[in-house]
């Protein structure tokens, strides 16, 4: 279960020699083709077409090209899976938070928002790495805190002005609640802008070494389970 946990399935390393297979797949697929031991988990498939299978403390090649099932060596499947296969990070969900700098106010942000709200969906499928959903929970947690102090709390701080001039007999009180909601938009993007970039750079780093980056800024909206 840990390979699964760790590197999910599908096609890893650089040169896509290896790829974690989902066992049931394999099952259904091999029935009355090819007879592995009852005991044993395909976990992976080789660029060979050969299948490693994991049955007892021990890890199994199966050659369908020599028609034999061997052992491997201990030591070889373990010390391979490290330097080779490269488990995914996540990145992606840092990625698209850089649609938040296309030349299109408001748009830009909402953009990188749902592209990140539909990479957090994408995640939650059974198959996907733990590290992967926790990366794109994290990413989506800061855009809706982005999204927050960008869009939302400036036209709040903007109408509670407006509310505050009027009740105190200013006669220009619309003219004042509009100039503090722009005064607090174009403060709150600019500073919220250079947070973002530096965010987004230090969550792909993160991502490269397979790690969770939890921004501190961020509001925790959605919570590890």
């Amino acid at each position: 279960m840990q390979l699964w946990r760790q590197y999910g399935t599908g096609t890893l390393g650089t040169d896509a020699f290896i790829r974690f297979l989902d066992p049931l797949y394999v099952e259904e697929r091999l029935r009355g083709v090819f007879s592995v031991p009852s005991t044993a988990v395909v976990v992976a498939v080789t660029g060979l077409s050969d299948l490693i299978a994991y049955d007892q403390g021990a890890y199994l090649l199966v050659s369908f090209r020599r028609g034999l099932i061997e052992p491997l060596p201990p030591q070889t499947w373990e010390e391979f899976l490290p330097g080779a296969v490269r488990p995914p990070g996540g990145g992606t969900a840092w990625g698209l938070g850089f649609l938040a700098y296309l030349p299109f106010p408001v748009i830009n942000v909402l953009a990188a928002l749902l592209g990140v709200g539909i990479c957090f969906l994408m995640a939650k499928q059974p198959v996907t790495s733990a590290t992967v959903r926790s990366q794109a929970r994290s990413s989506l947690n800061w855009h809706l805190t982005l999204t927050l102090f960008t869009l939302v709390l400036p036209p709040v701080l903007g109408v509670l002005s407006w509310i505050i001039a009027d009740a105190a007999g200013q006669p220009d009180s619309g003219s004042i609640g509009a100039m503090i909601g722009l005064i607090s938009f174009y403060v709150f993007s600019l500073v919220g802008g250079i947070c973002h970039l530096v965010l987004c750079i230090r969550g792909l780093i993160f991502a490269g070494r397979a790690e969770v980056y939890r921004p501190v800024l961020a509001i925790p909206f959605l919570r590890e389970r």
